[in-house]
């Protein structure tokens, strides 16, 4: 059968999780798919680790320097050659029928750019729907399609999580202002109100648990400054305030600083 999709995964230090990754593609997995790994500034022995998981189904690849999400992500895009890809977390297991359920939305709806999965998240201490209701200037953008049994639309999903059509993916912009954090909120926004496709929903399902000893990563991950610079541009550029407001109750929260030339303009934007 023709491959259609191709999965493409970031790590860094996490050879472990990975292997549980790719041990739940490898088992649940029954559409055709290939696996692009791009290691990110990983130490030597996680490099070393992860040498062993190449194969017919996956290829794995190296940087030198960590890279963030977006940077990441696009990197691996370069690498891309099907009509999907789905971007999927090193910290994520998949469940049974996964990826079929993430096509179906797409070969029903021509106009369909992304459809997201649902995590359960920390063993199932909580459960992220595929569909996130987000509000944009008082309206919540939401479709049920109770038909088709999918939740509907939505203009937000998980990027981790995530499975796009590969034209529709390269049409957005690379921000360099979201490589703190939100891509993925900036990014399927760009699907919906740029490009004016639609996000779906599924009955896919995917594990999401992150451990004690990511603690490194979390510090390389959530650059605090970086983190505020992104979420202000997110009001900037599609006037949502929610992206300040949680920011800003982590700063509080953790007793973090915050950074004098950025005070103003969060008042001015909550208040």
């Amino acid at each position: 059968m023709k491959i259609e999709t191709t999965i493409g995964i970031l790590s860094h230090d996490r050879s472990w999780h990975l292997a549980q990754c790719l041990a739940s593609i490898r088992q649940f997995t029954r559409t055709p798919y290939t696996v692009k790994v791009l290691d990110v500034g990983s130490a030597e022995n996680h490099r070393e680790h992860i040498s062993h998981f190449s194969g017919r189904d996956c290829e794995i690849g190296y940087c030198d320097d960590f890279l963030s999400c977006l940077e990441g992500r696009r990197r691996l895009l370069r690498l891309v050659d099907t009509e999907f890809v789905a971007f999927i977390d090193d910290d994520i297991k998949v469940a049974p029928g996964w990826l079929a359920n993430l096509l179906r939305p797409m070969r029903l709806d021509s106009n369909c750019g992304a459809v997201a999965s649902n995590l359960i998240q920390e063993g199932g201490a909580g459960i992220s729907s595929g569909c996130r209701y987000l509000e944009r200037k008082g309206r919540a953008r939401v479709v049920r399609h109770h038909a088709t049994g999918f939740l509907g639309t939505a203009p937000m999903c998980s990027g981790g999580a995530t499975l796009y059509r590969f034209d529709v993916l390269k049409e957005t912009e690379k921000r360099p202002e979201f490589s703190g954090g939100f891509e993925d909120w900036d990014q399927t926004l760009q699907i919906t109100q740029d490009l004016k496709r639609s996000i779906y929903g599924s009955r896919s399902v995917m594990f999401h648990r992150h451990l004690a000893e990511c603690a490194g990563y979390f510090d390389r991950r959530w650059r605090w400054r970086e983190l505020m610079e992104a979420a202000l541009a997110m009001w900037d550029r599609w006037q949502i305030r929610t992206a300040v407001d949680n920011v800003l109750t982590h700063y509080l929260k953790d007793q973090i600083v915050i950074p004098k030339d950025y005070a103003e303009r969060i008042v001015e934007v909550l208040i």
